[in-house]
């Protein structure tokens, strides 16, 4: 709560129930604005992180390949260097 609006609408003789209410009222559209003005940062965030997740499992997954195409290539140059001698 806004303790100097409160006190302010207090010393004017408003009750404790309407400056709670005004108080209350003044907090949610403050909290309605400061939202509304950031939604389009949160969808750009949330966009970012999409793409940061999607980049991410394409990583693992050349990775992965990588990894498999060396340990392969590593057995079959084992394997004809045993069959060799």
């Amino acid at each position: 709560m806004q303790v100097d609006l409160y006190q302010t609408l207090k010393s004017i003789n408003v009750t404790d129930d309407q400056a709670k209410l005004v108080v209350a009222s003044i907090e949610e559209y403050i909290d309605n604005m400061v939202g509304d003005a950031t939604k389009p940062l949160q969808e750009k965030i949330d966009g970012l992180q999409r793409s940061l997740e999607t980049h991410m499992k394409t990583q693992t997954w050349v990775i992965s390949i990588i990894g498999f195409t060396i340990v392969a290539l590593t057995a079959i140059g084992t394997l004809v260097s045993i069959l060799r001698h």
